[in-house]
Parts: structure tokens; C-alpha cells; sequence
């Protein structure tokens, strides 16, 4: 009987140290040349200004989230991520308490795109990899892992953009436009695939339609960059765009540039090139920061503290 009693003493102390811990990851500036287009460093100490939006942020709600939790920058470098798991596990070590359980939390758009999927290699979702990428390896981790889906379409996102589109509205106003002369352009990165691509434009139609409910305008477009694509997918879509835009110059128009990004201070200054000696009115700004998308955050964190 003594033997059974240190038996499931032993037992009970061993789960009281298993802890779920959270791995943010978001774009970055490795890799893509964006932001800053300095060469990224693992340990976050140098953040470029895209960067800084997103740690700032999550540094805010370091009261609200429920578990403890790690940053990470990049698309699919490995090293980078296993980093940031170490410091978790380093973190969660000096309270005492042992990784067992890592949620993995990307600061992405959408869940269609290669970079999501390479992920899920990365972090053991799936066997195979979609991309001949050097240094893309399987972490280390074994304990259980959790891969959550982008933001996709998230009505918190969708409350963002009306409250961002009601501001460009008002500036459109002060140039003398009526509503009935103002057209909408929802503007995304978009991924290199064409079916995924199709998967953002439904994503992008949800929103449209949320936003146009709320401030109804002449006409509405949505446009996917595709930044990453061939240069020629790339090259049409800069045609597409620029075509929306100074339609809406030679009707006595004005386009309002709506983009639904993450960060600012990254991939939007190719918006300012593409839309070159055009007349349009944007703001400057993303979805990072704003107050209500860590109502977005925390939702969809819900279900851990469930666990």
C-alpha cells in the first residue's frame, strides 16, 4: 500500500509540471526582404519597425493570455522557430515546470498558402514538404503539438477593417468626394498558388461584403498581389490593380485602398509603387495594432484554457 501511495504521489508531481506553452509566429522580415531589410535576428532583441507592431502587441496582453508564450519571425525558418521553443522551454524550466504541450499560433492571414504548409512539415502536421527549401527541418520538440489555423475570416478582422474604411471615408470627404463617387479596393498579398488564391478572394468577398453593409460606396474590388507568384502573375495583377485605380480617376472617382495586412511598414510601400502619379487615398494603415484585434487573439485562444 506505501508503495502505491509514492506510486501516484510520484505520478501527480510529474503532471503538475506538464505545462502548454504558445509559439506566435508571424512574417517577418527574414527572408521576404521586407520591413527594414535587415537580416532578422532569432532572438527578437532588434526588431524592425513590421516587427515591433507585432511584439508590441502581444506584449500588451501578456496579462491575458493564458499560457506562456514565445515569438518567433519567419516563414519557414526552422532554426528561428526551435529557437524560440527553447526559450520557452527555458522560460517554463525556471517556474518549475516542463513543455509538454506547444500550440503553434500564426500571425497569418490565411491558412491557403505554401508558407502555411511548410509550417505544417516544420511542426510534424504533415509528412512531405510542398517546397524545395534549404534548411527546412522538423523541430526538435516532441511533446504534443497543437497547429492553429490563420485568422482567415474572423469578424473581429471584419470590425477592424469597416472602422478603418469609415477613416478613409472622412478623408475621402475632406477632398470634396460624395459616397456616391468613392469605390472600395480591398487590397491582399495573396499566395503564389492559383487555388489557394481563389481561397483568399472568398475570404476577401466575406469581408467585402461586412464592410460594404456598413458604408455602402459606389462600387467594391478586391485584388490579390500575389506578390510572391511568377513575375508574370505579379506583373498582371499590378495591371489589374492600377486599372481599378484609374478607372475610378477617369469616372471622377476616388479609390479608397483598403489593405488587409497584417503589419505596416512591410510589403505595403509596393502598394505606393504600383499605384504611381494615381490619385487614390489610403491611410497608411494595418491591422497591427489595433485594440480589437486582441479580442481576435484571445478568442481563438479560448479553447486552450479549456484544456
Amino acid at each position: 500500500m506505501k508503495k502505491l501511495v509514492l506510486l501516484i504521489c510520484s505520478i501527480l508531481s510529474i503532471s503538475s509540471f506538464a505545462e502548454t506553452g504558445i509559439l506566435f509566429i508571424a512574417h517577418g522580415t527574414m527572408g521576404g526582404g521586407h520591413g527594414d531589410h535587415h537580416q532578422m535576428s532569432c532572438s527578437n532583441e532588434h526588431p524592425s519597425k513590421w516587427e515591433s507592431y507585432i511584439l508590441s502587441t502581444l506584449a500588451g496582453m501578456k496579462n491575458e493570455i493564458p499560457k506562456n508564450f514565445e515569438v518567433s519571425f519567419g516563414m519557414w525558418e526552422s532554426q528561428c522557430f526551435d529557437e524560440s521553443i527553447h526559450r520557452l522551454e527555458t522560460k517554463l524550466a525556471n517556474q518549475g515546470s516542463k513543455l509538454d504541450h506547444l500550440v503553434i499560433f500564426p500571425l497569418f492571414i490565411s491558412s491557403y498558402s505554401s508558407v502555411i504548409e511548410m509550417q505544417k512539415y516544420i511542426f510534424k502536421k504533415r509528412s512531405d514538404r510542398v517546397l524545395d527549401i534549404p534548411n527546412v527541418r522538423k523541430t526538435y520538440f516532441e511533446g504534443k503539438i497543437t497547429y492553429m489555423p490563420a485568422f482567415d475570416y474572423d469578424p473581429h478582422i471584419s470590425m477592424i477593417l469597416t472602422n478603418r474604411f469609415e477613416q478613409l471615408i472622412n478623408m475621402a470627404q475632406e477632398k470634396d468626394f460624395s459616397v456616391n463617387k468613392m469605390e472600395l479596393v480591398l487590397v491582399m498579398h495573396g499566395p503564389v498558388e492559383d487555388d489557394a488564391n481563389l481561397e483568399w478572394i472568398k475570404m476577401g468577398e466575406r469581408y467585402n461584403k461586412d464592410i460594404t453593409s456598413v458604408y455602402p460606396v459606389a462600387k467594391s474590388h478586391i485584388i490579390s498581389l500575389r506578390d510572391d507568384a511568377d513575375q508574370e502573375v505579379k506583373d498582371q495583377m499590378t495591371k489589374e490593380f492600377r486599372k481599378i485605380v484609374s478607372n475610378a480617376n477617369e469616372e471622377g472617382k476616388i479609390a479608397l485602398i483598403l489593405p488587409l495586412l497584417i503589419s505596416k511598414n512591410g510589403i505595403d510601400a509596393s502598394i505606393i509603387e504600383r499605384l504611381n502619379e494615381l490619385e487614390y487615398i489610403w491611410s497608411g494603415e494595418s491591422i497591427f495594432p489595433d485594440e480589437k484585434l486582441k479580442d481576435a487573439i484571445l478568442h481563438k485562444l479560448k479553447f486552450i484554457t479549456l484544456k
